[in-house]
């Protein structure tokens, strides 16, 4: 959570006023709310049944938190694809390019082809069917760790220029790219491309040829550096509009205490993750050790904050993420605290009525406690049930600007208010507080007097 959100272990008390009182619930989590409605002539309007406490259950939303891993292996001649996906499943698609590299093949590089195109979009439509998240990356390894496996620089080149044509029609699914193509797993290490000037030219076809989406690289040095930056200037970096799409890709995440090499030093560490602090992309990779083995508790969920954490790897090691099910954190297992905190994750922070000369005025304030900004772009529909049917107003929200209004003209002296959160391939989001059900957030009954 940043741009000013909550900071994690921080005590928030919000208050409200309804029919001249005061009313204030401790909720979990360490956050302190109390919900009412402000009132002016003609009319009280006070709020039932409205669950204000902090979901302490894993709360499990698109685009965000432990994803599970899926592998294509796409061949110029094309293969046959399965539809293997899960309802609503958050996925690391890791897709096979081997066949088109003569490190391979033992022929030639080859164009990725129009065969092995139509299969990328086959196997990218039955997820988008059934409204999965899908975090992509290409590699030539065949997956199994082998080295120096790649076809020419120009040739990668192609190669993104054909993918991306597949990509752009699935946007949307899409939640980020990482970079990808060098190295064993596409891991962009242990190559002979592996060096600065390689990851510039990939970087700048990614993002020439991909529409919106973030491109996450291995490493920070390797987004600096793209950038124009060096570690002894780093700390003067701007995001602005020319460079808020590049991210990392964490796959050492605490397996040393610098992630494996993902930072060179202690200070580099320190350095690195503020200016990762900076960006607006998602962060996630895969945990390889025990965070709290390296740093404190506090530490660790502090830094987790500040670069953003937004998705790790469910099935490496499992054993690890596992065992954080039987620790207990802030009043509900780790593995839960996690999943609530990992990628954006938002509440109500506040409602606000009025009802006056037949109108119901409505302002509800939304807050995120998440480790990260809101990267998906997310629609908000308001509505009330009514005795006439359904009364309602939509908006698109971003971090800035997370209020909600709504008026209406009901002589109802009781109505249902609701909230739908969904993004821009209809997945639907479920608040931190409320009752949800069927993609709708309940937030209580307006009770007229």
């Amino acid at each position: 959570m940043k741009l000013g959100k909550i900071f994690l272990g921080l005590a928030l008390s919000f208050l409200l006023t309804a029919c001249s009182t005061t009313k204030g619930n401790e909720i979990t989590n360490n956050l302190t709310t109390s919900f009412n409605t402000t009132t002016t002539i003609e009319k009280n309007v006070y709020i039932n049944n409205f669950s204000s406490d902090i979901k302490t259950t894993g709360v499990v939303n698109p685009c965000m938190g432990f994803y599970r891993t899926r592998y294509l292996n796409l061949k110029r001649s094309g293969v046959e694809v399965d539809d293997d996906f899960e309802e609503n499943g958050f996925y690391h698609l890791r897709v096979d390019i081997s066949d088109f590299s003569s490190a391979t093949n033992n022929e030639a590089d080859y164009e990725i082809t129009d065969d092995a195109l139509e299969k990328l979009e086959t196997y990218l439509y039955y997820a988008n069917n059934k409204r999965c998240s899908i975090i992509i990356r290409f590699a030539y390894d065949e997956y199994k760790g082998k080295e120096n496996m790649e076809p020419s620089i120009p040739m990668m080149v192609k190669h993104i220029e054909k993918l991306s044509s597949v990509i752009n029609q699935y946007k949307d699914l899409l939640v980020a790219i990482e970079c990808g193509l060098i190295g064993p797993w596409g891991e962009m290490h242990t190559s002979v491309l592996s060096i600065q000037s390689t990851y510039n030219v990939l970087l700048e076809a990614w993002l020439n040829n991909v529409e919106t989406l973030p491109i996450l690289s291995r490493k920070p040095v390797f987004v600096y550096e793209y950038l124009g930056y060096n570690y002894s200037n780093l700390d003067t970096f701007i995001l602005d509009e020319t460079n808020n799409r590049l991210g990392v890709f964490n796959d050492g995440y605490y397996g040393t205490i610098v992630d494996s090499g993902t930072y060179e030093s202690l200070d580099a560490r320190i350095k690195e993750t503020n200016f990762l602090g900076k960006l607006i992309t998602p962060f996630g990779g895969e945990v390889i050790g025990e965070p709290t083995n390296l740093f404190t508790i506090d530490e660790v969920l502090a830094e987790m904050d500040l670069v953003g954490l937004s998705y790790l790897n469910l099935e490496w090691d499992d054993n690890l993420v596992n065992s954080w099910r039987d620790k207990e954190y802030n009043g509900q297992s780790f593995y839960d605290y996690m999943v609530n905190h990992m990628g954006f994750k938002l509440y109500v922070e506040s409602i606000a009525t009025e009802y006056k000369l037949g109108v119901l005025k409505i302002d509800v304030n939304l807050a995120n406690m998440g480790f990260n900004n809101i990267y998906e772009e997310l629609t908000v529909d308001l509505y009330i049930k009514t005795s006439n049917g359904l009364i309602h107003t939509y908006k698109k929200i971003n971090d800035n600007d997370l209020k909600v209004s709504l008026e209406a003209v009901t002589d109802d002296s009781n109505v249902e208010l609701y909230i739908s959160i969904k993004d821009n391939a209809l997945r639907e989001y479920e608040l931190m507080n409320g009752k949800y059900s069927n993609g709708k957030n309940y937030l209580g009954d307006l009770v007229i007097e």
